[in-house]
C-alpha cells in the first residue's frame, strides 16, 4: 500500500486542481493519488494556513514536508515580498505538483526532493511543518531536531498537530531542546505549536 510520505512512480495519477480563497486571495494548487488529503484543503491544514496568515512571517522560510506546496504557496502569495519559501518532500509526485503549483500562482522557490533536510543545506527564520503523524513518533521527532539544526538563532518551528494525535506529548518532546515552546492556536482538536530557537 502507498502512503503519502512514500514515492510510488507505478501508483496511477489522477490529477486535480483545488482552488481556495484566503485573505481575499485566490490560491490555486495542483493534487493527485499519492499525496496528503489529495483532492480537498483539509481541516488542519486550513486552520495552519489561516494561523500562519495572522503572524509577522519575514525572511527565509521552509515549507517542509510540502505535499502539494499549498502551506507555502498560500505564505508566497499572502507575504509576497517579505518572504522566500522553500519546498521540500520526500514524495517525486509531490515535488511536480509543488512545482506546478508555483508556476499556476506565478510564483518562484526552490522545490528540494528530500527526507528531511538530508539535501538541503541552508538555514531559515522559520520551518512550517503539518507533523507526518501516521510515519510515526520516531519520524516527526527525527523532524523536529533537524529544523532545530536548520534554524537561525532566534528562528522558529511551527507546527499543526491534532490533540488526539499526540499533540502535547509532542509538544513536550519540543520543549526538551527548543528554548521556548507554546501553543498559539486551538481549534476544533488542532494544536498549532510554535517552537523558537
Amino acid at each position: 500500500m502507498s502512503h503519502y510520505f512514500e514515492s510510488d512512480p507505478t501508483l496511477a495519477s489522477n490529477r486535480k486542481s483545488i482552488d481556495f480563497v484566503v485573505k481575499n486571495t485566490k490560491i490555486m494548487v495542483v493534487s493527485d493519488k499519492g499525496t496528503f488529503s489529495k483532492y480537498r484543503v483539509d481541516l488542519g491544514t486550513s486552520i495552519f494556513i489561516e494561523t500562519l496568515i495572522s503572524l509577522p512571517l519575514k525572511g527565509d522560510i521552509l515549507d517542509l514536508g510540502s505535499g502539494n506546496g499549498i502551506v507555502g504557496i498560500a505564505i508566497k502569495k499572502i507575504f509576497d515580498a517579505e518572504v522566500n519559501v522553500d519546498f521540500s518532500d520526500v514524495n517525486t509526485r509531490c515535488i511536480e505538483l509543488t512545482k506546478e503549483g508555483l508556476s499556476l500562482n506565478s510564483l518562484t522557490g526552490e522545490v528540494y526532493l528530500s527526507d528531511g533536510f538530508n539535501n538541503i543545506d541552508k538555514t531559515y527564520d522559520y520551518v512550517l511543518l503539518n507533523s507526518p503523524i501516521s510515519t510515526g513518533k520516531a519520524t516527526c521527532y527525527r523532524l523536529y531536531k533537524e529544523s532545530y539544526e536548520h534554524l537561525n538563532q532566534n528562528g522558529k518551528l511551527i507546527v499543526v498537530i491534532n490533540k488526539d494525535k499526540g499533540a502535547l506529548s509532542h509538544k513536550k518532546e519540543l520543549e526538551s531542546y527548543y528554548s521556548n515552546v507554546e501553543i498559539i492556536n486551538k481549534q476544533k482538536g488542532y494544536f498549532i505549536i510554535v517552537s523558537s530557537k
